[in-house]
């Protein structure tokens, strides 16, 4: 009967908590990714990203990549500019779109270690909405380049335990990587 009652009040309190969720622009991701390029074995690793608002309309985004198997390590990371429009007619969804930085580096651990850092551009466009009170999810096309031009489709949902800390899962598909799986904790800071 405790536990009834006390679960009813968790649900009360927290309820308008929810109710004022939107797609946040201040956030903080860590997790672990699984790369399965094409014709290749799997790369296992964890990625780190955030999203910092400037304003309500610009942010800049963050993330950080290092994967491995056993003859190769690399690792990727991407500084983006973004600009955000909430678009009211669909209830709630933002359109955005980004440009920035992108950075590879390759290193084969071989007898004679070999090392290979690529630096170009990433671009992408998307669409995120708050499905309900604590589930968001997103998708957008997205672009870069290093050492070669890789296009990809991206999905990804969120689902959010309390309003400031929950779980995502992404999936990339494209390229020459075939697909890029993240899965991980996102803390809100809004």
């Amino acid at each position: 009967m405790k536990n009834t009652i006390f679960l009813t009040i968790m649900m009360l309190i927290t309820t308008p908590l929810f109710a004022q969720m939107s797609p946040t622009y201040q956030h903080f991701d860590i997790g672990y990714e699984n790369t399965k390029r094409s014709g290749e074995t799997e790369l296992t690793g964890i990625g780190l990203g955030g999203v910092f608002a400037i304003d309500e309309n610009h942010h800049i985004v963050g993330a950080y990549g290092d994967v491995d198997q056993d003859f190769r390590e690399t690792r990727m990371a991407v500084l983006m500019y973004g600009y955000r429009y909430p678009y009211e007619i669909a209830g709630g969804l933002d359109i955005y779109a980004r440009i920035g930085l992108a950075w590879q580096q390759t290193l084969y651990p071989t007898v004679v270690p070999v090392t290979i850092t690529d630096t170009g551009y990433a671009i992408s466009v998307g669409a995120r909405k708050m499905v309900t009170y604590n589930f968001e999810v997103s998708g957008w096309l997205g672009s870069h380049r290093t050492h070669s031009t890789r296009g990809t489709i991206s999905l990804e949902s969120v689902y959010f335990f309390i309003p400031g800390f929950g779980a995502y899962a992404s999936v990339d598909f494209g390229g020459t990587e075939g697909r890029n799986i993240r899965l991980g904790g996102r803390i809100r800071f809004d």
